[in-house]
């Protein structure tokens, strides 16, 4: 069964000339954009829901040992309710996702 919408042929991006000033002011503004969103934490998220936890992990930059990605609250700190609640949350919401056509459904991973 084939869906509504057909995925293009995988093609190379020709390289990108970073001698052209615009290329490379283009790429400057991306990287500070990214740099400016380092160290953010990330909640877990069960249907919709942030959820804050007191533990938390960190994501380390291999490369700059001291540049923190990001923090994730730990989900080991309470992964039984965590994982009751995200069952719970799915099994609810499956109720109306099984009546959903299989080509709408498949429109949501493209």
């Amino acid at each position: 069964m084939q869906t509504k919408r057909i995925l293009d042929e995988f093609e190379n991006e020709p390289f990108t000339d970073f001698s052209i000033a615009t290329n490379k002011r283009a790429m400057k503004e991306a990287l500070e954009t990214v740099r400016g969103e380092l160290g953010r934490e990330y909640p877990i998220i069960i249907n919709g829901a942030k959820i804050e936890l007191g533990s938390h992990f960190q994501s380390i930059n291999p490369a700059k040992k001291d540049e923190i990605i990001g923090s994730f609250s730990d989900a080991d700190t309470d992964a039984d309710d965590l994982v009751a609640t995200a069952i719970d949350s799915a099994t609810e919401a499956f109720k109306t996702w099984r009546n959903v056509p299989a080509e709408e459904r498949a429109e949501y991973l493209f």
